[in-house]
């Protein structure tokens, strides 16, 4: 994708209200139904910058559809497969976890612990946890909230053991993994997986060091070119679609959510939305395949049901104003950042 094209600034009368009750500095890029990308910003950043669509931002677990697109890429290049039993790549998990899938991980039907019996399992706040400490913790837990396959519940452990997975299977780490699979076929220059919080956001609670449910840095922008790269079927047919997938549960029900993402029922076809939040930190995607509509929003602050909300009203806004051209698909398209005050 060309990084010539230019975006376009929303005017201050296109702003949603809802992105006006946002209380935050905030970054907003998004793709319309005609393949025109916008940008809004607001705000300034912790040492005096305005904020614009480039800030690399914590994107917590909004992180768990780019785990799950590594895993689809795992499972098609035969390294893993969804039946897979989790304890037979991770023997350390106990007993209890014998039944639980792969496929339960990613669609919250494994029945895992709940992250508070996790941490205090291991002795330490959320804030602490890393992967080891998860799967030590999990060793010392006696039983599962339910037996897999009865129902969904969503779980952080469930994506950490997912990271764990894939990097037994691959033989490297989720960052290198992810590198070479999405970061850089993609031109996601600003994405990195783990490290320190950038100089803009000093003071802020650290994020858990764990991966694979969270963990992830990005700009929004960036965070809008993955959206639309899986609109666009950039990492491939076959894996979008895998990514558009519900979960099963053992007696055939499905539950609403696929691959890293919840599939939300909408008059315009299947929305597929997920937030993230940890303290100083919310973001939310909205993508809608078959429209070409693609929402990224980024916050500075963890009011993850104001961002949640402003980011639906943005793409039920671009549904209701734009109007496909010839029924053609959008054409895929890349951001040069525009900051609007």
């Amino acid at each position: 994708m060309s990084r010539e094209q230019h975006t376009a600034a929303l005017p201050p009368e296109e702003w949603p209200q809802a992105l006006h009750l946002l209380d935050a500095p905030a970054a907003l890029s998004v793709r319309d139904a005609r393949g025109a990308v916008r940008t809004w910003a607001r705000g300034s950043s912790a040492d005096g910058r305005a904020v614009t669509t480039a800030d690399v931002q914590y994107a917590a677990s909004v992180a768990k559809q780019f785990t799950a697109a590594l895993l689809a890429r795992a499972v098609l290049d035969g390294l893993v497969r969804e039946d897979t039993g989790v304890r037979s790549v991770l023997p350390r998990l106990p007993a209890w976890a014998a039944d639980v899938t792969v496929h339960d991980l990613v669609h919250h039907t494994a029945g895992l612990p709940t992250t508070e019996a996790v941490t205090a399992a291991a002795g330490c706040a959320e804030g602490e946890l890393d992967d080891e400490r998860v799967l030590d913790a999990l060793t010392l837990i006696d039983r599962p909230q339910q037996p897999p396959g009865r129902g969904f519940s969503y779980s952080n452990t469930g994506y950490v053991l997912l990271a764990e997975v894939l990097r037994r299977v691959s033989g490297t780490g989720l960052e290198t993994l992810a590198r070479a699979w999405l970061f850089e076929p993609l031109g996601l220059t600003s994405a990195r997986w783990g490290g320190p919080a950038p100089a803009t956001a000093p003071g802020r609670p650290r994020p858990p060091a764990t991966t694979g449910d969270g963990g992830l840095w990005l700009s929004t922008d960036d965070l809008l070119r993955w959206l639309i790269a899986l609109d666009d079927e950039t990492l491939g047919a076959d894996l979008t679609r895998s990514m558009l997938r519900p979960g099963l549960l053992r007696d055939g029900a499905t539950v609403p959510y696929a691959w890293g993402t919840t599939a939300r029922v909408h008059p315009r076809g299947t929305q597929f939305t997920h937030g993230g939040d940890w303290p100083g930190w919310t973001a939310k995607t909205v993508r809608q395949p078959g429209t070409g509509i693609a929402v990224a929003l980024m916050r500075h602050g963890a009011e993850a049901a104001a961002v949640s909300r402003a980011a639906l009203d943005v793409a039920e806004r671009l549904l209701t104003t734009d109007v496909r051209v010839d029924g053609n698909r959008a054409r895929p398209v890349t951001l040069t950042p525009v900051v609007s005050a």
